[in-house]
């Protein structure tokens, strides 16, 4: 980046005093992996079983679905679209 002085270099954007992620209302942010976070895991840069990475989804449990469950479902989209058609 030749059009940045040494002292922008040295500043880092987006991250507070302790390391945290700090994003503004209309800001995304995309991580992927390739790194390693302070604590020394390491996140891949691809998914592999088992390992941290750009896309981590950890089922911990199961909820059974019942009869009175689809009936609260089935009646919460019936008032969203009644409500949609106001």
């Amino acid at each position: 980046m030749p059009n940045i002085t040494p002292e922008a270099r040295d500043e880092v954007i987006g991250f507070d005093p302790f390391g945290d992620i700090v994003i503004g209302r209309n800001e995304l942010v995309l991580l992927r992996g390739g790194w390693t976070d302070r604590n020394g895991t390491e996140y891949t840069e691809s998914i592999v079983d088992g390992k941290p990475g750009p896309l981590n989804i950890t089922i911990t449990s199961f909820v059974p679905q019942n009869f009175r469950m689809s009936l609260n479902a089935e009646t919460r989209a019936q008032i969203v679209r009644q409500s949609s058609l106001q």
